[in-house]
């Protein structure tokens, strides 16, 4: 049982979102995508999230979210998991930094039996992940902002190290993303960083239309909720090597390349780059 101290209301509803979505799919008929931890948590917060009598709440206990969205959720978490598997199998023993962790149950899922895994995440989201998970000799969480860089002490640097921000970089501006990339290829030269990026015209274009447009959604939709608070995008992945030299751009993995059941329309909108790359990953070394 889910001690009563939790406070729902310090769980956003992206938290939720991601981590109902992982469930629903693990469980889908014929799914390759299989999380058994989200699925034991989920259980677990329906008993607490139906005491409210909130729609939106109603929605997940009926395991009721669009279809696009759980597998758009399930495609970036299996698309980051072949990251750190790639990582993991030239670096068994490495150090793993999930900034902004969330409710996300990766850990579990990708586990070799010697990698060194900290989860980081506000003090408020990770009192509410210890109702869940537990800490172990090699699984550690990190109750903090990024940017209160005291967190870098706790890290081994001799270890080859990777950090993933997944659903992270995109709500933050600029300035802080430079400055957290040069922070942390000062602390961990070497290091080798993951996350995904919008296009600066998704960040535009998109958030003008739906404020001008759309202004009729409800702001409990579960599709368009997050896209108003999109705030930091970039015109091409190479341009963070600008920042500071020793910043290198390894590769990418773009969201439409690998999604499944494309309509024609989808297929011929994707020709153009356009809108093809609106949303990506990108992974970098920082030397």
């Amino acid at each position: 049982m889910i001690k009563e101290k939790i406070d729902i209301s310090k769980i956003s509803k992206t938290l939720l979102i991601t981590i109902y979505a992982r469930a629903i799919e693990s469980q889908s008929e014929n799914s390759t995508f299989k999380d058994p931890k989200s699925v034991e948590i989920v259980n677990k917060l329906d008993s607490y999230i139906s005491k409210y009598n909130d729609p939106f709440y109603q929605r997940l206990i009926k395991r009721n979210l669009p279809k696009s969205l759980s597998q758009l959720v399930v495609l970036r978490n299996k698309l980051f998991d072949k990251y750190v598997m790639d990582f993991t199998k030239n670096n068994p023993d490495g150090v793993i930094i999930n900034i902004g962790c969330g409710l996300a149950t990766r850990f579990f899922r990708v586990e070799n039996g010697q990698i060194s895994w900290y989860d980081l995440d506000f003090p408020e989201v990770i009192d509410i992940k210890k109702q869940f998970v537990q800490e172990t000799d090699r699984y550690h969480f990190l109750a903090t902002s990024v940017f209160n860089y005291e967190w870098i002490k706790r890290i081994d640097k001799n270890k080859k190290i990777l950090l993933i921000g997944e659903g992270v970089f995109i709500f933050l501006n600029g300035k802080d993303v430079k400055d957290l990339l040069l922070k942390l290829q000062s602390e961990f030269p070497g290091c080798e960083i993951v996350f995904d990026v919008n296009n600066i015209h998704l960040v535009t274009w998109q958030k003008l239309l739906y404020k001008v447009f759309f202004r009729h959604l409800n702001k409990n939709d579960l599709t368009y909720s997050d896209i108003l608070d999109y705030i930091w995008g970039i015109r091409n992945e190479y341009e963070l090597e600008k920042i500071n030299p020793g910043i290198t751009f390894i590769d990418k993995r773009v969201y439409a390349d690998y999604r499944k059941n494309k309509n024609l329309w989808y297929k011929i909108k994707c020709c153009f780059k356009f809108y093809r790359e609106t949303q990506y990953i990108v992974h970098y070394k920082l030397n």
